[in-house]
């Protein structure tokens, strides 16, 4: 099974060049076991890049969505909840808490 990140789900549905080939091959050979993961923030990273105007899709952001998650073996995963033991905190906080707020949209939902 592999996880594809936001920007790697758009680079292989959009056909992108810097998606390199043994990449491609790896997301093709685990898409047809049904092995292709997508976090379920993913769909929610990608409306609100193209909101801001950071990302083109050449179509209306829903409908590429609902394209992106119909293809053969790509399906989506939860977002990842905290270990037992940690301090609680919200799962989206968890998830992004090592980034610079910069570099991830989704640190905007975290209190």
């Amino acid at each position: 099974m592999i996880v594809l990140d936001t920007h790697v789900l758009v680079w292989s549905v959009s056909g992108d060049m810097r998606l390199g080939e043994a990449t491609r091959t790896q997301i093709e050979t685990s898409a047809r076991t049904g092995e292709v993961l997508v976090s379920a923030i993913t769909p929610w990273e990608i409306a609100l890049l193209t909101e801001k105007g950071r990302l083109r899709l050449g179509q209306d952001v829903g409908s590429w969505i609902r394209s992106a998650l119909a293809i053969p073996g790509v399906r989506v995963g939860p977002i990842p909840q905290p270990k037992v033991g940690r301090p609680p905190i919200t799962p989206l906080r968890y998830c992004f808490s090592r980034l610079p707020p910069r570099l991830s949209p989704a640190t905007s939902l975290a209190p």
